[in-house]
């Protein structure tokens, strides 16, 4: 890929409507009086965020082995549409790019951005975490989870999205000459961690799969800065593992 980031002049921006998820019934944040500790007591349709048994996000320091299939992603390039929903950033992604995981399929709906990094694998937090979110034919959620940690490699993919942050919350845009492919924000390394768990925010709904990869992605502090810098602490703390399997392929 051309590392080069192409000066804004020469793309079209189009700025349109903020489009997000259904609207949360009361407002919630990442601190104080309506952060994690308390969002099971803002809506009663947030009570899995205090009471639910399989929530998100964990710590993974053992796992059950388990024979598993690779993680294959279909992803296509497609210009970039972000959106500051108030609590993160959001990259919507058009119909047509899958993972597949065996016979499992996948559909990319969106990715999005934590900092720090929500999941905990091998002691060690990223300073940043991807979530890729998909859903499959029934509606089952299943979300592919990137740890980002700082080092001395450039991601060019993660370059050009920190260009392009919307700085308010509100903002949503659409630049028809930005092209982005996810593909290119994955490690090398494809093995992977798989749990049952929940969504990381408000209202904590629970049946969503977690794939979370077991080799973080590699990107400069200065990269990360970006969104560390728009973005704060919008990580839900570590929850409790109950009687939960974690599977990983030994191989």
């Amino acid at each position: 890929m051309n590392n080069k980031i192409i000066s804004f002049s020469r793309y079209i921006l189009v700025t349109i409507p903020l489009v997000t998820q259904a609207a949360s019934p009361t407002d919630w944040s990442y601190a104080g009086d309506s952060g994690p500790a308390h969002w099971g007591e803002l809506s009663p349709s947030f009570v899995l965020c205090s009471r639910g048994q399989h929530q998100s996000p964990i710590e993974i320091r053992q796992f059950t082995p388990r024979r598993m299939p690779a993680l294959s992603m279909q992803y296509r390039s497609t210009p970039l549409q972000i959106t500051h929903d108030g609590h993160t950033v959001r990259v919507t992604y058009p119909r047509g790019s899958f993972l597949k995981i065996g016979t499992q399929r996948y559909e990319l709906m969106e990715f999005l951005f934590h900092t720090p990094g929500e999941h905990v694998v091998n002691g060690r937090r990223g300073e940043m975490e991807i979530q890729l979110l998909h859903r499959d034919g029934a509606g089952k959620l299943g979300i592919l989870a990137i740890p980002v940690v700082a080092g001395r490699r450039f991601n060019a993919m993660l370059q050009r999205l920190g260009e392009y942050l919307p700085a308010q919350p509100g903002e949503s845009h659409y630049y028809r000459r930005v092209g982005i492919k996810p593909s290119f924000l994955l490690p090398s390394d494809r093995s992977y961690f798989r749990y049952e768990g929940s969504l990381t925010t408000p209202p904590c709904s629970e049946g969503v799969t977690w794939f979370v990869m077991g080799s973080p992605l590699e990107a400069s502090p200065q990269q990360l800065a970006a969104f560390q810098s728009l973005l704060g602490n919008n990580a839900r703390p570590i929850q409790d593992l109950h009687n939960r399997a974690v599977w990983a392929d030994p191989r």
